[in-house]
């Protein structure tokens, strides 16, 4: 982490080069707010109060088979607990869908539904959403192709954009190696 430009808990910088840009000395702080301040906030907050629509694309390409590190989890597992953790923090309100890539992993589409955008907490099946994707997320499967990142993400991102919906923040969320075959 000193590596990536992180501070050490006491705040001593790194000796990383010049040239990242970073600079050794403490960063100046901003004052802290005081109670109109904090309260103001809170309040601007508490009106956007957006709901969240999620479109998950997990990438089950070979290369996530990989292992983080000599005798670590490969990098599925690392992001599929990651995953796991995360959905206990979305809210109710939550709309989420999930999508499986590899390279022609569905035919000629490099992607698979798994499961449309819809309210996390609705069944799907005989269980939750939430919790159908845990299942997903724990099975942990990979297949021998390559990734088509790029293809999947512009198409997570027009399928999102159709079915755009005000008053939420609209995201598509790539959970990957970063690897276009």
């Amino acid at each position: 982490m000193r590596y990536e430009g992180f501070r050490t808990a006491t705040g001593k910088a790194g000796a990383w080069p010049s040239w990242y840009g970073l600079a050794r000395s403490k960063p100046h702080l901003l004052p802290q707010p005081g109670p109109a301040q904090a309260g103001q906030a809170l309040r601007a907050w508490g009106r956007v109060n957006l709901g969240t629509r999620v479109l998950a694309v997990n990438d089950v390409s070979s290369v996530m088979a990989t292992p983080i590190g000599p005798g670590g989890p490969a990098l599925e597992q690392v992001l599929s607990r990651t995953a796991v953790r995360s959905l206990a923090r979305f809210p109710a309100n939550t709309q989420i869908g999930v999508w499986a890539f590899a390279s022609h992993l569905h035919g000629p589409l490099p992607y698979q539904q798994i499961m449309p955008v819809g309210p996390i907490q609705s069944p799907f099946g005989l269980v939750t959403r939430r919790m159908q994707i845990q299942r997903f997320a724990a099975a942990g499967t990979t297949v021998p192709a390559g990734a088509a990142l790029y293809g999947t993400i512009l198409a997570a991102y027009k399928t999102l954009a159709a079915s755009y919906q005000p008053g939420y923040v609209n995201a598509v969320i790539v959970l990957t190696a970063g690897v276009e075959n």
